[in-house]
């Protein structure tokens, strides 16, 4: 059996090794590529190909031949059916055994970060927490517009960017020009057990569109003001495990997240509801379970 990451590069040659050897091909779906092309007018992956129909053509090729496909939500569902792929051949796994065991650890169980002055720094003032890649398609500039919004109003507040990207210059740029850099914190790519320390000293999170990072802050019972899109609105539900923006709008979301840097008592009832429901959602052993049933399922199939 032969399991690719996405349907693009990893999926080709998967498709072309399995047609070789006879072998099971099962695909996990990891970004749902024709919404991203249309809204980038870019391909997914230039340095393979820069042609967004090629990309196309493969996707269709792979996902309509896959014996088992894997996605983390609904809209990637879709995303296979479009390209050919016949909905008993998919199951909805989410990302939930791909996370860390270090986040599911209870948020006032988890060690402080050994940086102390990293630590000084979080304390020191409210911080609103984005994870993720610093790129346009993740929409993270959006983080960056929605802070200095709320610098005007909230003096204290401060933006802390886990991750990289060819994004980071540009936010870096944009906070000295603006006089805020002091308010301003890119930690970079750092590794999970200090990502899931630092969560804890945050005051809430930034989801535009951040994935399998999403499920991070939620374990870690951070409040959390996401757009509407892709599968966001199946783990956050407006006012009740969070606050959901329509896609784009960063007014919005700075008026969610304003909201919640005034009230102490509804980022606990959010933050305590979203971590009850990313369990109910990701848990990890029946993650496992569900995707152990893709594999038996091909296998069967013999």
């Amino acid at each position: 059996m032969i399991r690719a990451g996405d349907p693009l590069l990893c999926g080709l040659i998967g498709l072309l090794v399995a047609q070789r050897t006879g072998a099971k091909l099962i695909i996990r779906i990891s970004a749902v590529n024709d919404r991203i092309r249309k809204e980038t007018g870019a391909a997914m992956m230039p340095s393979f190909l820069r042609s967004g129909r090629i990309e196309s053509f493969i996707e269709h090729q792979v996902l309509s031949r896959a014996d088992g496909i894997i996605a983390p939500g609904k809209e990637y569902v879709d995303f296979a059916i479009r390209n050919g792929a016949t909905s008993d051949k998919i199951k909805v796994i989410r990302y939930g055994n791909l996370i860390d065991k270090r986040h599911l650890v209870e948020p006032l169980e988890r060690s402080l970060p050994e940086d102390g002055e990293l630590s000084n720094i979080l304390a020191s003032r409210p911080w609103m927490v984005h994870v993720g890649r610093l790129i346009e398609v993740k929409r993270a500039e959006d983080c960056y517009n929605v802070f200095r919004i709320l610098a005007k109003e909230h003096r204290d507040v401060g933006l802390l960017m886990i991750g990289d990207g060819q994004l980071r210059d540009t936010i870096l740029r944009r906070a000295e020009i603006d006089g805020l850099s002091n308010r301003v914190l890119l930690l970079g790519n750092i590794d999970q057990e200090k990502i899931a320390a630092i969560l804890v000293l945050c005051t809430l999170a930034l989801s535009p569109l951040t994935g399998r990072s999403l499920a991070e802050v939620a374990f870690a019972a951070l409040p959390v003001v996401a757009y509407d899109l892709d599968w966001q609105s199946e783990i956050i539900e407006h006012s009740v495990t969070g606050y959901l923006a329509p896609e784009g709008s960063i007014s919005q979301m700075a008026e969610y997240a304003s909201m919640l840097l005034k009230d102490e008592p509804s980022r606990r009832r959010l933050g305590k509801a979203v971590r009850q429901r990313a369990f109910q959602l990701l848990d990890p052993e029946q993650q496992t379970r569900n995707e152990r049933e893709v594999y038996a399922d091909a296998l069967r199939d013999d």
